[in-house]
Order: structure tokens, then sequence, then C-alpha cells
């Protein structure tokens, strides 16, 4: 009995490693504070209280990085809403950070295609409060 339970708790320790290896990390080792560092291409943001600079962002369609810290007092995050449908389908989330406290960074990355999208805070009222931008995908 034990060989058998060692020996399927082993193979699952394997394909863990396996699988958690075979992505890629676009993220650069962490600073010193322990945040990620800003991957060479990435579009950098800051979340403020209660804005988001830059508060328009450009990119060309495909891949994305966008590097996140969160510069204000309070906790932020980031969310990327997708465009309204032409047939008048809602909008949805399309890529988020999690919640960052202060001082705190992190790497998002998507894929998107062209688009108006839009980009906020989605924290209780503070997009109302101005965290908010536009995020054109070309």
């Amino acid at each position: 009995m034990f060989t058998v339970l060692h020996r399927w708790i082993l193979a699952l320790l394997t394909a863990t490693v396996l699988i958690t290896g075979c992505g890629t990390s676009t993220s650069a080792p962490p600073t010193a504070a322990g945040n990620p560092g800003p991957p060479p291409e990435a579009v950098r943001v800051s979340l403020l209280d209660y804005s988001i600079t830059p508060s328009k962002i450009t990119v060309p369609a495909g891949p994305v990085t966008l590097y996140v810290t969160n510069d204000g007092k309070t906790p932020h995050n980031f969310f990327i809403r997708s465009p309204r449908g032409s047939s008048g389908s809602s909008s949805k989330i399309v890529v988020h950070s999690g919640d960052l406290k202060p001082g705190q960074a992190g790497v998002v990355v998507a894929t998107l295609s062209a688009g108006e999208y839009t980009f906020f805070c989605a924290f209780a009222g503070h997009e109302s409060l101005g965290m908010t931008g536009d995020f054109t995908v070309t």
C-alpha cells in the first residue's frame, strides 16, 4: 500500500514540476523591495490616489506587457475591460492585476485584438473617482 501511494505522490510532484517549469516568465529579477523588475518591453503604468498614469495607452495588436506599480497610499489594482460589441454585447474583463498594496508592483501580460478598451481600478468607488483611462489596440 505504501509503495503505491508513494509512487502516486512522486508522479504528482514530478508532473507539477514539469508543468510549472514549462512556462516562461516575462519578469525581471525582483527589485530590492521584493517587486518584480520591469520587463524591458513593458508599458509602465502608475496607480495613484485617484488616477492612473498614463491615462491613455496605445499598443499594437498582439501580446502586450504592462508593468503596474501602486504609487498611491491605498490598495489598488488594474483591470482592462473589452470594448462593447457592435451588436450591443456587453464588455467583459479581459485581464487584470492582483490587488497591489502601496509600493507593490506587478506584471500583467495579455494578447489583445484591435479595439478600444478601457482600464480602471476595480476597488469600490475608485473608477468613479478618476482611476480610469483609454486603452487603444491598433
